[in-house]
């Protein structure tokens, strides 16, 4: 039974990614900086608290787990702030001291959660090792240097790095200050949808499948570089408005350009899943099944 160490475990998409990798049979240790939060879960998962800036209790996790595998998620992502905020700086120096501790430990293959904000939104299809990477915010250059740093590392030191560019991830658990969640609540709320002008086209991807898509590059032996993780479907925003309203019988009409965007702001940004496609991976949740779904578990909450 390989052993699998995965930071972030506590966010967003490792709450849908631990359970993958328990079902795959993997030895699981998750840490986490929040242990009052999971100090009663009981999920086949080894919980750790560490605070990944305390460099030895890091090694000293990794040393005592010496899990074959990383699956490296842990990033600064607070809503509204992480695009411009200076703590991307420190995620980087953390990511390289994590990646020794790792290799120290005697690890052999890792994931890290990329962004498709390192690309050059000026290209609207985005391929992995074609489109260059031109990242407009702080968070997309930080997260590219991160990948140099650790390419250059792991091909010094006989590592397997797989980087895993992450398009539009959605679903429950999302922050709800985010667009799909906004929409879904204030249609819940009968109220009217302030949005953009919505032209917009975007790459939605449930998290879920996002989860199953780290989930089975990780179990593929001899697979390395960067993968896009994308539905590689353009959606346009105010087709979104337009899905989400369906699933309510009545529902004021939309505040398109309520909310402006920047002159730059791309129209379109949609991912090439051609590499990911050609490992045997599939989207298994379309967007109106998602948006269905979702809706149910936001209602649930509201009763």
């Amino acid at each position: 039974m390989k052993k699998i160490i995965v930071t972030g475990a506590n966010g967003f998409l490792g709450r849908y990614l631990l359970p993958k990798l328990i079902q795959c049979g993997y030895d699981v240790t998750a840490i986490s900086s929040q242990p009052d939060y999971f100090s009663q879960r009981n999920d086949g998962v080894r919980w750790v608290n560490i605070d990944l800036f305390d460099e030895e209790k890091t090694k000293q996790c990794l040393h005592s787990v010496r899990p074959q595998i990383l699956i490296h998620l842990a990033w600064y992502t607070e809503h509204g702030k992480f695009w411009e905020s200076s703590n991307n700086f420190r995620w980087i120096d953390v990511t390289a001291r994590l990646l020794e501790c790792f290799k120290d430990a005697g690890g052999e293959r890792l994931l890290i959660a990329g962004t498709c904000a390192e690309y050059d939104w000026r290209f609207s299809l985005l391929k992995e090792n074609l489109t260059p990477t031109n990242p407009r915010t702080l968070y997309g250059k930080c997260k590219d240097i991160t990948r140099q740093y650790a390419e250059n590392f792991c091909t010094a030191n006989d590592l397997e790095l797989i980087w895993a560019r992450i398009f539009f991830p959605y679903g429950p658990g999302e922050s709800n200050n985010k667009l799909l969640p906004s929409i879904l609540l204030s249609l819940i709320g009968r109220r009217a949808v302030q949005c953009s002008h919505g032209w917009q086209y975007r790459d939605f991807l449930h998290v879920d499948d996002v989860a199953f898509a780290i989930t089975h590059l990780i179990s593929l032996s001899g697979i390395s570089g960067v993968f896009n993780i994308a539905s590689g479907v353009p959606l346009r925003i105010n087709s979104l408005v337009k899905i989400c309203s369906e699933y309510f019988s009545e529902c004021l009409p939309p505040d398109f350009g309520a909310i402006t965007v920047p002159p730059d702001d791309p129209l379109l940004l949609v991912g090439d899943i051609g590499k990911l496609e050609s490992t045997g991976w599939r989207q298994r949740i379309k967007i109106e099944e998602g948006v269905r779904d979702y809706i149910r578990f936001l209602q649930l909450r509201h009763e």
